[in-house]
């Protein structure tokens, strides 16, 4: 994670591409190498169409396995052994 980028300071809100752009610029991504996640489809879509990688959030395993999915290491789950 890179930090946060309020709405009000981009001009913007998702899924507004404009948004997605500020965090771009500000943050120095890489669209295709950068990784949203938000439990709204239709932000998850917004920045899809920004080329970034997306995952609607629906629980934490299902976001975890879906980051897996796409080869993001992460730490070992609480409980893990």
């Amino acid at each position: 994670m890179h930090g946060a980028l309020a709405s009000f300071r981009a001009g913007a809100v998702k899924p507004d591409a404009a948004i997605f752009r500020e965090a771009e610029r500000q943050f120095d991504l890489e669209p295709t190498r950068t990784v949203f996640i938000d439990d709204l489809g239709a932000n998850v879509r917004g920045a899809e169409a920004c080329g970034w990688r997306g995952i609607h959030h629906i629980d934490a395993v299902t976001t975890r396995a879906a980051l897996c999915r796409l080869d993001v290491r992460l730490p070992a789950s609480p409980g893990a052994r």
